[in-house]
């Protein structure tokens, strides 16, 4: 296992064993908004044709899993339901396009899954959480739409503008690599420690625990093995990291808004699994 997954681990723990920073929750937005920032600055606008249609491709099972697989739990388990429906519907991450660039595969087919992914998770969570009757009422529609899109799409269009007008500036920012990973880890913390304050709070049961981490272990199973075979003989491994690892960052910050701060358990946990495998992938490569 390498240095930063035992950072990553190290930061979950300290998020229930010291909770007290489930103050600063709030400001998880704001460091998700600088995290999304760093690895768009390299985001390039791809030429081949056939990324984009991979990449719409990856947005409808997205979409289409995410819904199927609430419906068929919501009779056993409601919120167990929802935290599967979060799992699947949570967008590419932002470092996939790192895990591809080390297993020396096509980054630029990555580099569009982030974009489109995060783009359509932006837009399209707020009108499925209120059809799934979560999120608040259709009244906060609105203001739920804007705050994602305002996550997703600041970043963006500040990363797109400094490229386009400040390209030495830009360069210079994409030098920085050990910002964006301490970021990382205090959002993991924060939202960790979020997570376990309502634990301590509403003594939620072992068993609760139990079923969310074995959802978020299949889940993650699940969405590796699907990304797999959508990418085909030529992007096997780019599908597979593109529908796998997750943006949990942003979805925790979702579920802790508009779900639950139980709900948030669930990226959590997918953190976890999602980068215990690929620590194998790598040490493997």
């Amino acid at each position: 296992m390498n240095k930063n997954s035992l950072y990553l681990f190290g930061a979950v723990a300290a998020g229930f064993i010291y909770n007290r920073g489930h103050e600063f929750s709030f400001l998880i937005k704001y460091l998700l908004m600088i995290m999304l920032f760093f690895p768009l600055l390299k985001a390039a606008v791809p030429r081949d044709a056939s990324v984009y249609n991979h990449a719409l491709r990856l947005c409808l099972v997205m979409a289409g899993t995410s819904v199927t697989a609430y419906w068929l739990l919501k009779s056993w388990d409601k919120e167990l339901a929802t935290i599967v429906f979060l799992l699947i519907a949570t967008p590419t991450a932002t470092a996939a396009p790192v895990v591809i660039g080390l297993l020396n595969k096509n980054v630029t087919y990555v580099i569009t899954a982030v974009v489109t992914t995060n783009l359509l998770s932006a837009l399209s969570l707020p009108f499925t959480l209120g059809f799934i009757d979560y999120g608040g009422s259709h009244n906060n529609l609105g203001n739920m739409l804007l705050a994602t899109m305002t996550v997703v799409g600041i970043p963006m269009l500040s990363a797109q503008l400094i490229r386009t007008y400040r390209i030495q500036l830009a360069n210079r920012l994409t030098e920085i690599n050990k910002l964006p990973f301490l970021i990382w880890l205090l959002v993991i913390y924060l939202a960790t420690a979020k997570a376990s304050d309502y634990l301590y709070s509403y003594h939620v049961s072992s068993l609760m625990l139990a079923k969310i981490a074995l959802a978020s272990l299949l889940t993650c199973g699940f969405n590796f093995l699907i990304g797999h075979y959508l990418g085909g003989v030529n992007y096997a491994v780019e599908g597979s990291q593109s529908l796998g690892q997750k943006n949990t960052m942003f979805m925790s910050w979702v579920a802790l808004e508009y779900v639950s701060p139980l709900a948030a358990l669930g990226p959590v946990c997918y953190l976890v699994f999602q980068n215990l495998y690929n620590s194998v992938l790598l040490n493997r490569k």
